[in-house]
């Protein structure tokens, strides 16, 4: 079969659990359609000895022998708790992609300090005078991925990060181009600032599962940012569904966006399998 016709296998990757989906692509009328064909999780723990991503390596390599056989191509999406980031300002003096990979990486020592030396960087593509969205990911954690992936006999086609992936899908959802955007997962946020659909601050921290947590950090972080917030910067469009029930946060006008899905294909309540379709 031709590997455009190849079923897609979607894997995330984050430190309790390991999610993976199986999506076949039959040719059409109107072009592709996808279809799930099979889906799993497993939890996975930590050794507090080895690199945080191990359990979750050890756990995809249960879940792979099972699709050996369709020869999928593979996508991995990476938990923000694997994943660094920073925004990059933009600069006059950038002139070249090589120019503008040593600044992002002088960014993240700024940010992180010498360990980011070895770090793999990754920059989403930003307009003119905008500051650009970077990640950063363990290049050991990169590289014992596709060796494990090979090693089953599948190919690694992507590896992303949760937060472009899931953001990827929401910007059709955000309807206003000044907000702010919550992305959460298990004991994990990332909260943006939007302005005129441009990266202006983001934050990434470690978060326990309560609202009023939740609330007590967006409110610190708008309040960072300036504390004479008008009521119309005051919305924030939130993916949060290990938070429960939808509350409120004085002062703020918020919107709970739909599983970050593609739009054909079906909904889904497992949050590692939603991350795994992320991408």
């Amino acid at each position: 079969m031709s590997r455009w016709l190849a079923d897609e296998l979607h894997i995330s990757l984050s430190p309790g659990q390991v999610g993976v989906v199986q999506v076949r692509r039959n040719p059409g009328l109107k072009g592709v359609n996808r279809q799930v064909v099979s889906r799993q999780s497993l939890a996975c723990d930590s050794d507090p000895q080895a690199p945080v991503w191990d359990g979750a390596m050890l756990a995809m390599d249960t879940l792979l022998p099972r699709y050996v056989n369709d020869h999928p191509n593979v996508i991995v999406v990476l938990s923000n708790h694997f994943v660094r980031y920073v925004l990059v300002p933009w600069s006059d003096l950038i002139s070249n992609e090589e120019q503008q990979l040593a600044y992002a990486r002088h960014c993240f020592q700024m940010t992180y300090g010498v360990m980011a030396a070895t770090w793999k960087l990754r920059l989403s593509r930003s307009t003119v005078g905008a500051s650009q969205l970077a990640s950063a990911v363990d290049e050991q954690l990169l590289v014992a991925c596709n060796e494990m992936i090979n090693r089953h006999g599948l190919r690694l086609t992507s590896v992303q990060p949760y937060l472009m992936s899931a953001f990827n899908r929401f910007k059709p959802k955000v309807q206003r181009t000044d907000a702010w955007f919550a992305l959460v997962e298990t004991g994990c946020i990332c909260l943006a600032r939007l302005q005129h659909g441009r990266w202006i601050r983001l934050k990434t921290a470690r978060l326990g599962s309560g609202w009023e947590e939740f609330s007590r950090f967006v409110v610190r972080e708008a309040f960072m940012e300036g504390s004479d917030l008008q009521a119309e910067e005051r919305v924030l469009y939130m993916y949060a569904p290990h938070l429960g029930r939808l509350q409120t946060i004085s002062g703020w006008k918020i919107f709970e966006l739909p599983p970050p899905l593609p739009s054909n294909l079906p909904g889904e309540e497992d949050n590692s399998l939603v991350m795994a379709l992320s991408g």
